[in-house]
């Protein structure tokens, strides 16, 4: 069942961290900074949720940071983002020529450019979360509650 509500609520499309809370907590019990047995993948991903989100609050006072800034980023570089456009309009023109049109790249290349903007092609810099004090805190008082 555990299983089956992780995969509800990573699911959802509508909040650009729910993976990246996952991460974080699965990243933490690799690090051994939470035991496994103590919080279960979905309490624990609802705790760092939990955390994020009390982060954001703290931060309504502070106009420099953005949402994104409480979790830092790591974003494909400029030729590996060029590599995955090249190799998706080859793909495309192989796999499915009938829908292939030269005249929709430029749209095509618009959305592409867009979602780049947009941080689709970056995930959570967990070292970085993870050597945060305020982030070290939290999992360190989960541990003492859990005791």
């Amino acid at each position: 069942r555990t299983m089956d509500e992780m995969s509800s609520v990573l699911s959802n499309p509508s909040n650009l961290f729910m993976i990246d809370y996952d991460v974080i907590g699965c990243t933490a019990v690799q690090e051994g900074l939470v035991v496994d047995s103590k919080y279960h993948r979905l309490k624990l991903f609802k705790a760092v949720r939990a955390f994020r989100e009390q982060m954001e609050l703290n931060n309504d006072h502070q106009s420099t940071t953005t949402s994104l800034d409480l979790l830092p980023r790591r974003c494909l570089d400029n030729a590996t983002l060029e590599y995955l456009w090249d190799e998706s309009i080859r793909l495309e023109k192989e796999l499915v020529p009938k829908y292939f049109h030269e005249a929709d790249q430029e749209r095509h290349r618009q959305d592409f450019l867009t979602a780049v903007a947009k941080n689709k092609f970056c995930s959570v810099d967990v070292s970085a979360v993870l050597k945060d004090e305020r982030w070290l805190d939290f999992f360190a008082n989960l541990e003492a509650e859990a005791s």
